[in-house]
């Protein structure tokens, strides 16, 4: 597998409210325009609809997705290699487009002190839904 190109989600999570705990999830429902149905970034930006952290980084730093609060980890996809703009195919049906890197904030601190300096530029991207449908856990995503 191409490492650079495509990898399989390993992990689908919500936060039904901001600060709440994250609720994992065997399959998500991403809408265009809005993100992820029930997570509570939905429709609140157009740049920061998902975001997108993968579990190589989190194993570099010894952390997990309860504390970086991702809606998506992936495992094979290097995701510090995609730019603003770059389009991924989640599943068969849905589409999002690259709007960013994810600038870490200061909750990381809480969990583990000092990880918002050290994880600058590895914090995962973000990215807005462009074609509706519905992910599943072990679903590839594909860099088109």
């Amino acid at each position: 597998m191409n490492h650079l190109n495509s990898g399989t989600i390993i992990n689908l999570q919500i936060s039904p409210q901001k600060g709440s705990p994250v609720s994992r999830l065997p399959e998500a429902e991403f809408i265009r325009g809005l993100g992820i149905s029930g997570d509570s970034h939905a429709g609140k930006s157009e740049n920061r609809q998902v975001l997108l952290m993968d579990s190589e980084t989190q194993k570099l730093f010894g952390i997990t997705p309860d504390i970086t609060r991702e809606n998506v980890t992936t495992k094979n996809l290097q995701l510090n290699n995609l730019s603003e703009g770059d389009l991924l195919m989640l599943g068969n049906s849905v589409r999002i487009e690259v709007t960013g890197d994810c600038v870490p904030c200061k909750n990381l601190d809480q969990q583990k002190p000092g990880l918002s300096e050290a994880i600058r530029g590895k914090r995962g991207i973000l990215a807005k839904v462009i074609d509706s449908g519905f992910v599943k856990l072990n679903d590839k995503i594909v860099r088109e």
